[in-house]
């Protein structure tokens, strides 16, 4: 089955026109062919460079209805971010190497990165419980959630109410332990130097559960581990010292800030502080690493524990006219907020993240659950929680092992040479932007704007720095490479789409693919939507409304760690170590909770919690665990007149929580930890709530609040509360002279659902605000808010290529992918031939006529054939 180009086929893509005078053909080899049809979504709108005529041959074999083509270039502009192995990214900063979330719910390695510059309209989805919209080029692939099923839909077709997807992460890592290097030092006369040591710590839920406190009320430097309880927070003080003690083998000291009343619990132990420091020293630097986020669910439910006790809140108030009823989780951190949705996500918990601007203070981002999660996350978080079914937020689901959530706005707007990236992923073929689930680049022409942060192993990174061989997530849930990045200038319309529960639009050119689902009709009985009914597939952003749902894939990986270990320098130049060996259990990650949520390390010798005075609990907890995992006992240190530091001076917890993020706003999970079983993540949640969480007891609606100015740790707990099955929402806040704030939000049954993963109780109103997010095994479904377009003109875009999924997550929003060939090897191309040659006097066959079948030499390559009975043998 063959198709001539009467168009023409040499066609440069920034003019947007073709070379006069050629003709080419494309052959369809129905056996391989999937019906797929990317090749039609690809060809449309540039019908000049490639118009195609069926050629009337036939074959038995031609059952399908196909229209093939080439993809000249839908991208993501360079703002998009992509949800990567390393946590959020923005496209541009995506690199070929970098694993990105596909559609598949795993990550897969970004082969190659596209950019370029587009002319034309870009178009911006905001689905409901995204903090970012999904900003596209016209024609890039969207993977939506229409009819029951999962399809890919261009922009121009996704209306509000579409459900755009987000993959569940699906891996899961068999890590026993992780490790931890440091730099010992040691005393030797005039020869002082420092030792490089590791140190080995079991990956159990315990360990989980203590990086939930860290990350919630957990500081890291050099050498000391600190986190931050409030006097009342007894509970999860003497958590943190007996986690401490049993995995880390540290001791935990407990202070008492007289100004702050909050107690710090301090571990002293470098091994423990370079375990931490890969969660971000600080609460703005918060982020689970990349093995955490593969972690065995057991082990992330307790990381998520650990959060919500630290940095989340259970609100359940009934007012006059409406309930509050939610977990929520407030961060500071982005990239925490997005990766704990995606973390919940696995748990079987759909999150919404919505972004608070104050004035004068960095942005926070609130992870929140409502119901029907509230129950799930109430088990995770360890508190009593149930369901109002009265008051649901089912609108952001999960289905079919995906988020789906409905378009609630869409922009697009008109670009000149805006400079748009793509990228290639390694066998899924996609990528998570802005969390929804788009294409990889398979040539280029679907792309999303560059400072995009795309959804990656385990984080976020701007599309403009994701490289070759970066895991992206898919709309599947897992992470595929990127096999191509696309560099290119854009004018015309793009498109931001607003999705309720990501802080920023996803930008992307008017073609440019999302994964959505059209939005429900309101019921007549009480006028709220009654959820996804459609299937997902793609649509372009001027398909979709404000209502239609965009996905967000749920991180299928899970990494099982038993031990974190690591070599600990401890002396400059790495000449003396001491080994780092934590038992990853629960408890290290509701540690690791405590830290996100309010540690802090210098990136030396000490780490630090912040607390509270009256957090005691809390103090005990982490002093506990501080004691527990590093056997160092940690001092209180005052921390002005309500506030203590539980400060742990520890070359050994210094290292170790460097990898979680030195200051605030660099806070990430580390993969080991954001892989995490869900028992774990779920004492990390809790340490992220219980450290700087909070129950927002609004006459609304009640809510659990987790807090970040780390963007990547806002996702990163999106995604986390995800794999827990909460919904999660990030809201960003713009502050004066402060780094933007995340806030992760839980409201209503998410919200229960989150009380009962935390255990922590909750009473607040349900309203039906959080029935408009959905979440099912394998996606967040995240309504639109609005789509805004503009014109734009040599606006930089890009966009990627992912192999396998071809999608990937900007803004953790499943799109597609770009493609340049077709990913199941069914489209070839013969060489191109001028016009003039088949009019030429005395020609009895044409080329088309004496065009075969290519043999293939290999998957990739082929030999052109010629029919040898009429013409020439050609190669």
């Amino acid at each position: 089955m063959a198709y001539p180009i009467v168009g023409m086929y040499a066609y440069d893509p920034k003019k947007g026109v073709a070379t006069p005078g050629w003709r080419g053909l494309h052959y369809l080899d129905m056996e391989k062919c999937t019906g797929c049809q990317l090749c039609a979504l690809a060809c449309k709108n540039i019908a000049e460079a490639i118009e195609m005529v069926h050629v009337n041959v036939d074959y038995p074999q031609n059952k399908k209805e196909i229209y093939p083509s080439v993809d000249y270039g839908r991208c993501l502009p360079s703002w998009v971010e992509i949800f990567t192995y390393e946590g959020l990214k923005q496209i541009r900063d995506v690199r070929v190497g970098d694993k990105v979330l596909t559609h598949a719910g795993r990550f897969r390695p970004v082969t190659q990165v596209f950019r370029r510059k587009y002319t034309g309209r870009i178009f911006s989805f905001k689905t409901l419980g995204n903090v970012e919209p999904l900003t596209v080029t016209e024609g890039h692939p969207i993977l939506i959630h229409a009819s029951g099923k999962n399809e890919w839909a261009t922009p121009e077709s996704i209306t509000p109410r579409t459900y755009l997807t987000r993959p569940i992460i699906q891996e899961v890592s068999t890590l026993a332990s992780v490790e931890s290097g440091y730099q010992a030092y040691r005393p030797a006369g005039k020869g002082n130097y420092f030792l490089l040591q590791k140190e080995t710590f079991a990956c159990t839920p315990d360990l989980g559960r203590l990086i939930g406190y860290y990350l919630a009320e957990g500081h890291a430097d050099r050498s000391t581990v600190s986190f931050d309880v409030h006097e009342g927070e007894q509970e999860i003080a003497h958590d943190i010292v007996r986690i401490s003690k049993e995995v880390l083998n540290t001791e935990v000291s407990i202070r008492l800030d007289k100004r702050s009343q909050r107690l710090k619990l301090v571990i002293d132990s470098d091994s423990a502080a370079s375990f931490f420091r890969q969660f971000g020293a600080t609460c703005y630097l918060k982020q689970l690493p990349s093995w955490a986020m593969v972690l065995p669910e057991a082990i992330q439910a307790e990381i998520v524990k650990g959060i919500f006790r630290g940095e989340g809140r259970y609100s359940n108030y009934k007012y006059e006219y409406t309930r509050f009823n939610c977990f929520a989780v407030r961060t500071a951190s982005k990239a925490l907020a997005n990766q704990l949705t995606y973390v919940l996500a696995r748990l079987g918990i759909v999150s919404s993240v919505s972004k608070q601007d104050q004035k004068g203070r960095r942005r926070r981002y609130n992870v929140t659950v409502n119901t029907p999660f509230m129950e799930r996350m109430a088990a995770v978080c360890g508190i009593v929680a149930s369901n109002d079914p009265d008051h649901s937020h089912d609108h952001v689901k999960m289905v079919d092992g995906m988020i789906i959530s409905p378009v609630v706005n869409i922009s697009v707007e008109d670009v000149n040479d805006l400079e748009v990236f793509n990228l290639k992923v390694e066998e899924d073929n996609s990528y998570v932007a802005s969390n929804q689930v788009v294409h990889n680049c398979v040539f280029c022409g679907f792309c999303i704007d560059p400072s995009t942060p795309v959804v990656t192993n385990p984080g976020l990174k701007p599309i403009s720095q994701v490289e070759v061989g970066d895991m992206l997530l898919t709309h599947t849930g897992d992470y595929r490479p990127v096999t191509k990045v696309w560099d290119m200038l854009y004018s015309g319309p793009i498109y931001s789409i607003h999705v309720y529960g990501r802080p920023e639009p996803l930008i992307c050119t008017k073609d440019h693919p999302v994964m959505a689902v059209p939005g429900p009709l309101y019921t007549r009985k009480d006028g709220h939507l009654i959820g996804p009914t459609s299937p997902i597939r793609f649509y372009t952003p001027d398909e979709l409304k404000a209502g239609d749902y965009m996905i967000s894939p749920i991180v299928k990986r899970i990494v099982h760690t038993s031990f974190f270990e690591k070599e600990v320098p401890t002396y400059r130049g790495d000449v003396s170590t001491r080994r780092l060996k934590l038992a990853a259990d629960p408890d290290l990650f509701r540690l690791i909770g405590y830290y996100m949520a309010g540690g802090f390390c210098d990136g030396g010798r000490s780490v630090g919690f912040s607390f509270q005075t009256e957090e005691e609990e809390l103090i005990g907890d982490v002093r506990w665990l501080c004691k527990n995992f590093f056997s160092e006992e940690p001092k209180l240190r005052r921390n002005a007149d309500l506030g203590v530091d539980v400060v742990l001076d520890s070359v050994l917890a210094g290292d170790f929580f460097l990898q979680f993020g030195h200051e605030a706003e660099n806070k990430k999970l580390p993969d080991w930890v954001f892989f995490a079983e869900k028992e774990k993540l779920t004492q990390l949640i809790k340490g992220i709530w219980l450290g700087d969480g909070c129950k927002v007891h609004h006459p609304c609606q009640g809510s659990f609040n987790f807090n970040t100015t780390s963007e990547v740790l806002a996702f990163q707990l999106q995604e986390t509360l995800a794999r827990l099955g909460v919904v999660g929402l990030i809201e960003g806040q713009r502050q004066k002279d402060r780094p933007p704030a995340y806030r992760v939000n839980v409201f209503g049954r998410w919200a229960l659902e989150l009380s009962s993963l935390l255990g922590v109780g909750f009473a607040g109103v349900l309203s039906n605000f959080a029935d408009s997010f959905h979440l099912d095994g394998d996606y967040v479904y995240l309504p639109i808010k609005e789509i805004e377009v503009k014109d734009v003109k040599d606006y930089r875009v890009m966009d990627v290529t992912v192999d396998e999924d071809h999608t990937f997550a900007p803004l953790g929003l499943a799109t597609s992918n770009c493609v340049d060939a077709c990913p199941f090897y069914a489209l070839f191309m013969t060489n191109d031939v001028e016009l003039s040659e088949l009019h030429r006097n005395g020609l009895f066959y044409t080329p088309v006529e004496l065009f075969r079948k290519p043999k293939l030499i290999d998957a990739k390559r082929q030999e052109w054939r010629m029919d040898t009975e009429k013409g020439a043998h050609h190669e």
